[in-house]
């Protein structure tokens, strides 16, 4: 995969973007296994809930050095995730994932990067 069509798994809610999964009362995100491409008409609807980063998660383009979470030549957040959580806090089983081919997570700690994704939310 070219780096060039590498995905941020924590992206806004915003045209284009992919809605990447959801926030279920348990606080842990449940994604979903096929791709859906936010519409204008999507983020009308989803901003109408409230700011949709803190129910929904999002992926869109990663913009690398153009992020404040980009460090060392790499995303920040999975590296800070995997820092402050435990090992038993690790699903043994990663979620099926719309993303995980273009993920910048996957592409950075392999499936442990999905074993921690639903831990993490944006907002």
């Amino acid at each position: 995969m070219s780096n060039d069509h590498i995905l941020c798994p924590s992206a806004r809610c915003e045209e284009g973007a992919i809605l990447l999964g959801a926030v279920h009362d348990d606080g842990l995100v449940r994604l979903l296994d096929t791709r859906i491409e936010i519409t204008a008409e999507h983020v009308e609807q989803a901003n109408q809930k409230g700011k949709p980063e803190t129910y929904l998660r999002f992926a869109n383009q990663c913009v690398k050095s153009g992020c404040k979470q980009w460090k060392n030549n790499r995303c920040g957040v999975i590296d800070e995730v995997r820092e402050t959580l435990s090992a038993k806090e690790l699903s043994t089983t990663p979620q099926k994932c719309a993303i995980r081919e273009s993920c910048r997570w996957f592409t950075q700690e392999g499936l442990d990067a999905c074993r921690l994704c639903p831990l993490v939310l944006t907002e």
